[in-house]
């Protein structure tokens, strides 16, 4: 439904001689995350775990597993372990936090 819907507006935009439109945008609908990204930069990253930056300092302790996927939209360059998202792409998320990427 989002590639269709971006192909009408595309079509539309392009009716009218217009140059064609930045869309970054991020939907769910409680099961799944889906990323769009047309124009701006956007990165993600996968994760095993929190960083706990002062380790050292803290007392001994079990840490649990934490899992997950952050995306971000920057203005610089991509940082270390992130990977950027193709134009034209949407990025998906289910809930066991595979990550999927299609294009246009």
């Amino acid at each position: 439904a989002l590639r269709s819907t971006v192909i009408l507006v595309d079509g539309l935009v392009s009716e009218i001689g217009a140059p064609k439109g930045q869309l970054d945008m991020v939907l769910t609908n409680g099961r799944q995350l889906y990323a769009l990204r047309r124009g701006d930069p956007m990165v993600l990253v996968e994760r095993d775990r929190l960083s706990l930056a002062d380790e050292q300092a803290k007392p001994a302790r079990a840490v649990e597993a934490v899992r997950y996927v952050m995306l971000a939209t920057i203005e610089r360059d991509t940082p270390v372990e992130y990977r950027g998202i193709e134009d034209s792409h949407l990025v998906a998320i289910d809930r066991d936090l595979h990550v999927t990427s299609y294009a246009l």
